[in-house]
């Protein structure tokens, strides 16, 4: 949808998400006509379009009409230029009337995209809303940089103020992909970086925390914790791939046993936010330090269509002062399958 005209439609198609543009700043018309252009014998089409587009705040105007009284129908990303996308998302959890829980069932979240916050406020729900953004640029034709931010709750005067309130929770990540490394065909690495701060995902109870049958649903560790990974893909022969993963990360853990598993540093978000050790003064990473280290590595080798043979080894260290997290495992494993994608035990 180059001009964000017809939005409002494509929800009834069936689609979850658009994408809007290319959008350039000032209008202009793009090439000269003809230019789409058919290739039969290869059973293909040439497009040269050229960029046409009526501008940013044509584009910018209309959407604004759009929302105007009503939310936009479903999630939208803006290509801005040919080179950066930026797209917004937000959700929320919250659990309908039981013999548990008080919750009830808001029919407003029915909309595919609206602003859940004013819902909730404007209702006095205590539902747990999450709003974020995520953006990518394509640097050159090899290298993109990928971002992405996750705001659970904030106070702008809070975060000014410098004092680790407690309620400033997000989520920030940042990466960059680099296909065919240094003109090696098949040789892509992947570098990224992610911090949570404490608290984040957690809310008032089980039933509204970001979290699925009590696994964490945005990362395994949960919050509290940065993290540096690297992935390095090769691809040396048609049938053959190499996987080289690893990742550092420092987070800090509630103690497990004892009158002191009911600390709250808010790492694990299964427990509530009312139970938080302290307001102010919170960082990423308090409570018991816990350092790990992690690699694995994947030999996977197609022996038919879909029929895979994977030979993989896995290194993980886990240094705290907490016996429970001190310990190192190695595991070994063969498998073979057959139409599905490799398994991932990343922990």
């Amino acid at each position: 949808d180059k001009n964000a005209r017809a939005v409002p439609m494509w929800p009834r198609f069936g689609f979850g998400f658009v994408e809007t543009g290319t959008i350039t700043a000032e209008p202009q018309p793009g090439n000269p006509r003809p230019r789409v252009f058919r290739l039969p014998e290869h059973e293909a089409i040439v497009n040269r379009l050229g960029f046409n587009s009526e501008g940013s705040m044509v584009v910018a105007n209309r959407l604004a009409r759009l929302r105007r009284g009503r939310p936009l129908p479903l999630p939208l990303g803006i290509n801005i230029g040919k080179k950066f996308n930026l797209g917004f998302f937000e959700s929320v959890v919250f659990s309908p009337q039981d013999s548990i829980n008080g919750g009830t069932f808001e029919l407003s979240y029915l909309n595919p995209v609206i602003f859940y916050r004013a819902i909730e406020q404007q209702n006095g729900s205590s539902d747990n809303v999450l709003l974020g953004f995520d953006w990518k640029w394509i640097v050159r034709k090899q290298v993109s940089f990928y971002g992405q931010l996750v705001l659970d709750e904030f106070k702008l005067q809070e975060i000014k103020a410098g004092n680790g309130w407690w309620g400033n929770k997000f989520a920030l990540q940042g990466g960059v992909k680099y296909v065919d490394v240094a003109g090696i065909s098949n040789l892509d690495l992947q570098l990224e970086g992610n911090l949570v701060r404490p608290y984040t995902y957690s809310h008032a109870n089980l039933f509204t925390n970001y979290s699925s049958y009590m696994q964490p649903i945005a990362h395994p560790l949960g919050a509290n914790f940065y993290e540096v990974a690297a992935i390095i893909r090769y691809q040396p022969l048609p049938k053959l791939n190499l996987t080289l993963k690893s990742f550092y990360v420092q987070t800090g853990r509630d103690n497990v046993f004892g009158q002191a598993a009911f600390v709250n540093w808010g790492g694990d978000i299964n427990k509530s936010y009312h139970t938080r050790q302290q307001d102010y003064d919170n960082k990423i990473g308090q409570g018991n330090d816990n350092k790990i280290m992690y690699a694995d590595l994947l030999v996977s080798y197609m022996l038919r269509h879909n029929f895979f043979i994977d030979l993989k080894g896995t290194l993980r260290n886990s240094l705290s002062a907490d016996p429970f997290f001190h310990n190192n495992s190695t595991v070994s494993s063969v498998a073979l399958r057959w139409n599905i994608a490799a398994r991932s035990y990343d922990f």
